[in-house]
């Protein structure tokens, strides 16, 4: 299993396989994103797409995005988005590092941060990540509810 960075030019033809797999991610999140959004970021180099695949089989069980973001004294990398088939973590979870981080270097970004259930600690844990903040959601609705 590899995982690397889809190259603009295949952009189209992968992000068509691995559609699904973001999709699941998205619905996970608040609605901030459609998969609209998603494949337009991408194409203007926004947001990077990356791939685990099976070299074997041609088979793609995990996908994500990655956005550089920029501080006025830092440049981070947000890990955004991420899906897989179901059963497959162990196949890519000790793959995808080493090539995000070259990206990292070769980028000048100085951190990695995800945000992510709280399932991706145990996961990325024993990987250097370390849990700094949590953060928090309360859905606003347009009528005021006892609790507000």
């Amino acid at each position: 299993m590899i995982v690397a960075q889809v190259p603009d030019k295949n952009i189209p033809e992968v992000f068509a396989r691995v559609k699904h797999l973001l999709e699941k991610a998205l619905d996970r999140g608040l609605g901030e994103f459609h998969i609209e959004d998603i494949f337009a970021s991408i194409l203007k180099k926004d947001q990077q797409l990356w791939v685990a695949l099976d070299e074997e089989t041609g088979d793609m069980p995990m996908a994500f995005t990655t956005q550089i973001m920029y501080y006025p004294h830092a440049t981070h990398l947000g890990l955004l988005l991420t899906g897989s088939e179901p059963h497959t973590i162990k196949s890519w979870i000790d793959e995808w590092q080493e090539p995000v981080e070259n990206f990292c270097r070769a980028n000048g970004v100085s951190h990695m941060i995800t945000f992510g259930r709280v399932g991706w600690e145990k996961f990325l844990g024993g990987k250097g990540f370390n849990k700094y903040y949590a953060v928090m959601s309360k859905e606003i609705k347009n009528e005021k509810s006892a609790s507000d």
